[in-house]
């Protein structure tokens, strides 16, 4: 779900991320995995891909789709994993067992830190302004409050 939704009805699951961490996360992967120079300002303005807001809000308006945060999913949040199996028509088979941990260990410039609350400290002032400007109603819309993101679980479109 990195590419703006098709026009096709078929059933999706869109995982989203607190848009702070995300762009943060988008931020280091753009410089230090794709070799390519830009600011997080230019990030957060949509500069590098699509904007946040508007990747988000597309996804959100997408017939057939769960909506998953990416915080309850990484958790092995109970409720989250039965949506997800309720949404696919399929029975959970294997306990979740899938750490961040183990994955920064196979590709530690890919899997960073993992950690919403340290993505969000690397954003200055100016950069929390901003993306409060350009997408903080959106952040909310989420459930995700101005500090740290809040349960809100997960929603289908029908």
């Amino acid at each position: 779900t990195h590419e703006m939704p098709p026009a096709d009805r078929h059933p999706a699951i869109y995982v989203v991320r607190d848009g702070r961490s995300a762009l943060v996360s988008h931020a280091h992967y753009v410089r230090e995995i794709l070799g390519r120079d830009f600011t997080l300002a230019e990030v957060i303005e949509g500069k590098v891909g699509q904007s946040w807001s508007a990747h988000v809000r597309a996804w959100m308006r997408r017939p057939h789709t769960l909506l998953v945060r990416y915080e309850d999913l990484a958790s092995g949040n109970a409720a989250t994993l039965k949506n997800i199996a309720d949404f696919i028509g399929k029975p959970q088979l294997n306990r979740f067992d899938i750490s961040f941990e183990a994955l920064h260990a196979i590709s530690p410039a890919f899997f960073r830190s993992g950690s919403d609350s340290a993505n969000i400290l690397e954003m200055d002032g100016e950069a929390q302004r901003l993306f409060e400007r350009l997408h903080g109603e959106t952040l909310r819309t989420l459930g995700y409050d101005r500090g740290r993101g809040q349960e809100a679980g997960a929603r289908v479109n029908a």
